[in-house]
């Protein structure tokens, strides 16, 4: 019958069997003090309260989301730095290969192009000959010609298709000056809350699937990854060469 739901609700769960924390406030000598308890354990005991006070819960999950949208941050940085390094983007190195032999056939024929001229010119090939060789080797330069503006459209799309892959990072960004926990964040940034007992919770962040994808794609970026014991997310980017 309330005209809002509280931050956490539908969020926050047990650990131990998975169901909602229950919200339940309790008054002693006139103070109204709010927790979250086990939904089990409240109404059959077959598992441990899990008792956490409200603000202990909420201020603990403002300090974990501010920490993981800071790394989110950290990580938009990397990325912005590294795709301005040379093939160092996802996907990319197979068709840098196959971009630069195909240059390399355009190169080829062009110099084959040349080299027919003068054995024409000293006799060596005849004039049918030439004419006919002439021919084979301007169609393979065409169709060499072609694969190149083919592999650059492919490559412009795979920039392009990781730039969309990664627009979840914005979903995090724009709230990188937040101060204060709102049921809007919370049902945007935050699928689970496990709470384990009054001092250890775990939280499992929206697109945690793609964070993970993305710190083991950056080591073939170039980028080593470490998370720290305070949980805070180091890169190294790699020299070069």
């Amino acid at each position: 019958d309330q005209k809002q739901v509280y931050l956490l609700s539908g969020i926050a769960v047990c650990a131990d069997c998975g169901a909602p924390m229950t919200r339940k406030v309790s008054t002693v000598a006139g103070k109204k003090y709010a927790y979250y308890l086990c939904s089990t354990n409240k109404e059959t005991k077959r598992c441990s309260s899990h008792r956490i006070p409200e603000k202990d819960l909420e201020d603990a999950v403002l300090v974990m989301l501010k920490q993981h949208i800071q790394n989110i941050l950290h990580l938009k940085r990397v990325l912005e730095f590294v795709g301005t390094v040379p093939f160092q983007e996802i996907n990319m190195k197979k068709l840098q290969d196959r971009l630069e032999k195909k240059k390399q056939e355009t190169v080829r024929c062009k110099e084959l192009r040349m080299m027919l001229y003068s054995d024409m010119k000293e006799g060596i090939v005849s004039k049918e000959d030439y004419v006919e060789l002439h021919a084979a080797y301007g169609k393979r330069l065409r169709n060499a010609e072609e694969s190149i503006r083919a592999i650059q459209k492919e490559m412009d799309s795979e920039l392009e298709k990781a730039d969309k892959a990664n627009t979840w990072l914005d979903y995090f960004v724009k709230y990188q000056d937040i101060e204060e926990l709102s049921r809007t964040v919370v049902v945007e940034l935050i699928r689970q809350i496990r709470v384990y007992d009054k001092k250890n919770i775990e939280i499992t962040f929206d697109f945690d699937d793609c964070y993970q994808t993305l710190l083991n794609q950056l080591p073939a970026m170039g980028v080593d990854t470490v998370i720290d014991d305070d949980n805070n997310l180091q890169v190294k980017v790699k020299e070069v060469v």
